[in-house]
């Protein structure tokens, strides 16, 4: 976690590390991210899917929602995660991460 964003004139500056989910539960969300991806797969058109294989990206995930800084990710909120999946994230970020901002 960093903080040294000079948008956030409150925030400490540095770099933080404290354990967010357990191995467990890093195996759960990884699965749960492999199968959104894959039912984000199922409803591209066959344009889209030959777009993300030119640009090899995987089917399914998303590479253009940060301008500044490109990743390869999937939402939690917009994405196909079930409701299951979505508070598990919430209540870990906000009983783990949330108490240390």
């Amino acid at each position: 976690l960093s903080l040294t964003t000079s948008n956030n004139s409150y925030a400490s500056r540095g770099i933080f590390q404290t354990p967010i989910f357990t191995q467990d539960e890093c195996t759960r969300l990884i699965k749960a991210a492999l199968q959104t991806a894959s039912r984000n797969a199922a409803s591209l058109t066959d344009v889209e899917k030959r777009q993300a294989q030119n640009k090899g990206i995987l089917e399914g995930w998303h590479s253009s929602r940060h301008n500044k800084y490109p990743t390869t990710d999937l939402s939690v909120i917009d994405d196909a995660f079930t409701m299951e999946d979505r508070l598990l994230v919430e209540e870990k970020l906000n009983d783990r991460l949330v108490p240390i901002v």
